[in-house]
């Protein structure tokens, strides 16, 4: 009997210890195990976004100068006004046409034409010209205005009637470039 009552108390014990202080351990070896499953899932999300990043950065290194030129043709890393007036001096000039003014400025928000598709990724500026030519002139101008790279969106143009077939034109239109 005193056997019995040994062995009872050996497996109260065990039953005690199990309970007051496996269990614990066991709940928190639970916890730990999700959290771990949850770091895995962190770095595998991490190695997911390397991955992408070191394709991005092989296809911008794959980008030849001559064509990141171009693109920055498009939509330059800043406000280069002299650029511009020269530009368009350039145009008039080759279409037979006379530069009188050129009037540029930055575009406020709510008067963009166009919503960029990255926000705040791009600035617009407003182009004021007013340019003397013939209507053909004028055409040929648009056309060679519209073929260039830099991103140019003509919001505007009225005329006043000159000489024969000598107008003075006036143009408003935006360009963009992209925020440092």
């Amino acid at each position: 009997m005193k056997q019995a009552i040994v062995a009872v108390i050996f497996i109260s014990a065990a039953v005690g210890v199990f309970w007051g202080w496996t269990m614990p351990m066991l709940s928190q070896m639970q916890a730990l195990q999700k959290d771990i499953a949850d770091l895995n899932g962190v770095m595998s999300r991490f190695y997911d976004l390397r991955q992408i990043k070191n394709d991005l950065t092989t296809t911008y290194n794959s980008i030849s100068s001559k064509d990141y030129a171009q693109l920055n043709q498009i939509a330059p890393h800043s406000v280069k006004e002299s650029d511009l007036i020269v530009e368009f001096e350039g145009l008039a000039s080759a279409n037979g046409m006379v530069l009188k003014r050129v009037d540029i400025k930055p575009t406020p928000k709510e008067e963009r034409g166009v919503k960029l598709a990255t926000k705040d990724s791009a600035e617009g500026i407003s182009i004021n010209l007013v340019i003397d030519g013939s209507y053909a002139s004028l055409k040929s101008f648009l056309r060679q205005a519209e073929d260039s790279l830099r991103v140019i969106d003509v919001r505007a143009l009225s005329f006043l009637a000159g000489e024969k077939d000598f107008y003075e034109f006036n143009i408003t239109a935006e360009a963009y470039f992209q925020k440092p």
